[in-house]
């Protein structure tokens, strides 16, 4: 798992811009789940383990897919194994809606959308629900909400949580790994408030109003740095502009409006902190404690779909054992079938039959 970090452009003194990394709570929950997402307990409908009753009364909406996360732009495939009218109201049903993030939405009737709909690929869906504006008594049937354009066999919705305790955030520039069969974090970040303070050793450039920082190894790569009041300015220190922040491989650069000495510098950090998070030279794994190991090592696939997500939206890496039994079974049984219609083609060919239309 990578670590993530953003933040909003033109970071100014005036307007400072939060840094914002994975984990900042202290944790990373991730959830693996089979190809169905909606999970049923917690529609506050449920009426036994595969079906909702959706009582004859007016509903607005009622969200069905809270903690659900939707990929951007990716096409959803909701689908019913089947529903029954308890209490009718002329030919009305039941609505799903789709609410996407743009501020759009789709409405899908029951009984125009018979077994089920899929979403707009190129909308990222914020939320489905259920509406009820006819009062239509409704009991549906093993509800399911998959990644796709087709509607597959209804699978029950399966769930593994686990939560990754974090000591500090995951940046962009840290990750999860298993080493040696251990898994532990990566950092390769560092984070520094200079304040002013007697530990920092500024020095005032011969040559521009810019300052750099004395004992500063540098950078794992140039320019990987955020700051939350100066701008990143990418290039020559020699160019470096006004309230602009430099790091490369070999030091750390700023230069403030209206500042011409070290004490003018260090009397202005005082009051204005530079929050920095920066692309570290240094690496350091740490081992995650005994009970997240185990947990780790517990996760398993769910056949024939697997779905991973983590709360936050960290990209991740999965290696994981082939199931080859099922795979070759199922390779045996398209092989026998695309071998006996060659057979047959073949037959039809030499007697000039067809085969597949007799009775």
């Amino acid at each position: 798992m990578q670590g993530k970090t953003e933040q909003e452009e033109n970071a100014s003194i005036e307007s400072p811009k939060e840094i914002i990394n994975a984990g900042a709570d202290g944790q990373i929950e991730v959830k693996v789940t089979g190809k169905n997402l909606f999970d049923i307990s917690k529609n506050p409908y449920k009426c036994d383990e595969e079906k909702i009753c959706i009582p004859s009364k007016r509903l607005g909406e009622i969200n069905i897919t809270n903690g659900i996360t939707f990929e951007e732009k990716t096409v959803y495939y909701l689908s019913w194994e089947s529903y029954t009218i308890t209490k009718p109201n002329s030919d009305w049903s039941p609505i799903f809606g789709v609410k996407y993030t743009d501020g759009t939405n789709e409405d899908f009737y029951m009984h125009l959308n018979k077994s089920g709909f899929k979403t707009n690929a190129n909308k990222t869906i914020g939320y489905v629900h259920i509406r009820n504006p006819w009062s239509v008594g409704t009991e549906v049937n093993r509800i399911q909400i998959e990644k796709g354009t087709e509607r597959t066999e209804y699978e029950p919705f399966k769930l593994q949580v686990l939560t990754i305790p974090l000591d500090r955030p995951l940046t962009k520039w840290d990750r999860i790994e298993k080493r040696d069969g251990v898994y532990g974090i990566v950092y390769n970040s560092e984070h520094v408030i200079f304040n002013g303070g007697a530990e920092e050793k500024w020095i005032k450039s011969s040559l521009k109003n810019y300052f750099y920082l004395q004992g500063f190894t540098g950078l794992q790569k140039s320019y990987e740095i955020f700051c939350d009041k100066l701008e990143n300015y990418r290039g020559s220190v020699n160019e470096i502009t006004e309230n602009k922040i430099l790091g490369n491989t070999t030091g750390l650069y700023i230069m403030i409006d209206g500042m011409h000495n070290v004490d003018e510098l260090k009397t202005w950090l005082n009051t204005n902190n530079l929050d920095v998070w920066y692309y570290s030279k240094e690496q350091e794994f740490v081992p995650l404690p005994e009970e997240t190991q185990i947990a780790l090592n517990s996760l398993h696939t769910n056949y024939p779909t697997t779905v991973i997500t983590n709360s936050e939206d960290c990209e991740m890496e999965v290696e994981y054992i082939c199931d080859t039994k099922n795979y070759v079974d199922k390779r045996i049984i398209q092989l026998a079938k695309i071998n006996a219609i060659t057979n047959i083609q073949m037959l039809e060919n030499k007697y000039n039959v067809d085969l597949r239309t007799q009775n």
